[in-house]
């Protein structure tokens, strides 16, 4: 498996109990893409490992998981705090108007120019994070400057993943001026 191909889903917690079982914290805590016979990629510094759900039951905030010929809480210690992940080709298909992060890195980004309403091209996706409150996607200008944009209705205009294109509001209705890239610096509106 090739990492590139690989969906992190979340973080190994510490052991539940004595038999075996371990925390799972997804990162979408509303998901359940994790079934038994899941094969999981544990994420060790050294490298990735498989492990195969035995068996998974969801709780109040996290998912308790055992693992194929995982033993004991001695066994399930060792993934305390790795990240864990699966094939991309086993997630759930998106529901309509929905979309997967991964699915939207490497596209363009355009935004609305405010004085004649054209969509101007202004770079490309780079990654996301999330700040607890709010997910953010970094956009790398086209002078390769870094932009946090909020995952607001009010700053994203439009996604099309057919045409590999992500549509923002113009940035003066969302951005302080003083966190505009320099060359939109001065742009009246």
């Amino acid at each position: 498996m090739t990492k590139d191909r690989l969906i992190v889903l979340g973080k190994v917690g510490r052991p539940h109990g004595i038999h075996g079982e371990v925390r799972l914290f997804l990162f979408n805590d509303e998901s359940e893409s994790i079934a038994k016979g899941t094969t999981l990629v544990m994420h060790f510094k050294a490298g990735d490992e498989p492990v195969v759900v035995e068996s998974i039951r969801y709780v109040d905030k996290c998912a308790l998981a055992r693992f194929v010929d995982v033993q004991g809480r001695e066994g399930v210690d060792r993934f305390k705090n790795l990240e864990f992940s699966i094939p991309y080709d086993l997630l759930p298909p998106p529901a309509d108007g929905e979309f997967y992060h991964v699915d939207l890195i490497g596209l363009d980004v355009f935004v609305r120019d405010d004085a004649k309403g054209d969509p101007v091209r202004f770079g490309s996706i780079d990654r996301f994070f999330d700040t607890g409150a709010d997910e953010v996607m970094v956009v790398l200008t086209n002078d390769g400057q870094e932009v946090f944009v909020p995952m607001f209705d009010d700053t994203i205009e439009d996604i099309d993943l057919a045409a590999k294109r992500v549509l923002l509001a113009p940035l003066e209705a969302w951005a302080a001026a003083d966190e505009l890239p320099d060359s939109e610096q001065g742009k009246s509106s």
